[in-house]
């Protein structure tokens, strides 16, 4: 039985992700979308933030056939699964994405 609340849909994007850790370092890593909904995304990654690690996610989607860069998704959000033993790694976090400015930076 699926016990989400919203549709996912399947979509592939690049994400950066940041966290601090229980010493309260900040650490980021990066990895792909799996799939997406308005509540939420899975993150695949090698190194998941652990369970209920508050995160700061940025979504880069490219724009096809447009001149611009592509848009940028930022939110915060938490950290609601982790699958470490499964192939792909990666993370399921809760999050409300926004546009962040609009076009990615270039740099």
């Amino acid at each position: 039985m699926d016990r989400r609340k919203t549709t996912r849909y399947p979509v592939r994007a690049p994400v950066l992700f940041k966290w601090t850790d229980a010493d309260g370092a900040s650490l980021q890593d990066g990895g792909f979308t799996r799939d997406a909904s308005t509540g939420g995304l899975f993150v695949c990654s090698e190194h998941p933030p652990p369970l209920k690690s508050a995160v700061s996610i940025e979504v880069l989607l490219p724009l096809f056939d447009a001149p611009s860069p592509g848009l940028r998704l930022s939110g915060q959000g938490v950290v609601v699964r982790v699958e470490e033993r499964e192939s792909p790694r990666g993370f399921a976090v809760k999050t409300h994405l926004d546009l962040d400015g609009g076009e990615m930076n270039s740099n």
